[in-house]
């Protein structure tokens, strides 16, 4: 997509114009598009023209405000649906616990997060911004899911998020932890944990990720069939 198209769909967003960016996700979907594609090519992009304009002081907090509404309002409509059966019913047993630990007005990324799992056929529950950390363990010996993902984009978050993965290592059933968004790609971040936690800088290697989880998975189900 060029520049202008995202500034187009970045405008929509500002505008609240819900129709037309609706549209153009359906656009998008006709094409073939998946979650990748849109997340990385679409929606991003769009929001990092936003918070540009933000920076820049081109827009006010209304419409900074109003733009990721629409953007949150797009994602929720258009997330893909808790898989029963199908490509991704093989995985549906396999659950992943999502938290941000950014203060932030809305929950975009953790929320994409969150879609990039569900298409590969997870059980997902996001827990929201900042949830203290014995809370966590508590929800995660509640659910024992079988990943957690921690998204942060601030660099003041790295304290917490070495934290978080330190305790959610060592719960018994041993999940896997992962550490999404902006500040994943900080330097220095082998430390995180130990290096046992995933670090996923991208959307693309998210999806890598649970791609070879998947491959795992099919693995071990092939070791028990043959015995």
């Amino acid at each position: 997509m060029n520049p202008l198209q995202i500034e187009e769909f970045a405008e929509l967003l500002l505008s609240g114009n819900r129709s037309a960016a609706e549209a153009t996700v359906l656009h998008w979907k006709k094409t073939g598009a998946n979650q990748l594609a849109l997340f990385e090519q679409l929606f991003t992009p769009a929001l990092e023209h936003i918070a540009l304009l933000a920076e820049a002081r081109r827009i006010g907090m209304a419409e900074e405000r109003l733009g990721y509404g629409l953007c949150q309002w797009l994602l929720c409509r258009h997330e893909p649906a808790e898989p029963l059966e199908g490509s991704g019913a093989r995985l549906v047993s396999r659950k992943a616990m999502l938290l941000g630990l950014d203060v932030e007005p809305h929950d975009l990324g953790m929320r994409m997060d969150a879609c990039m799992f569900k298409e590969r056929g997870w059980t997902t529950r996001m827990y929201g911004p900042v949830l203290p950390l014995e809370h966590a363990v508590f929800g995660a010996m509640q659910w024992t899911p079988d990943a957690v993902c921690l998204h942060a984009d601030s660099p003041e978050s790295l304290p917490a998020a070495r934290a978080y993965a330190e305790k959610l290592l060592i719960l018994p059933w041993a999940p896997s932890v992962l550490l999404s968004g902006r500040a994943a790609s900080l330097p220095d971040l082998r430390s995180l944990a130990r290096g046992e936690a995933a670090i996923v800088r991208s959307l693309l290697e998210l999806d890598l990720w649970l791609a070879e989880a998947e491959r795992e998975l099919e693995v071990e189900a092939f070791n028990e069939t043959t015995g």
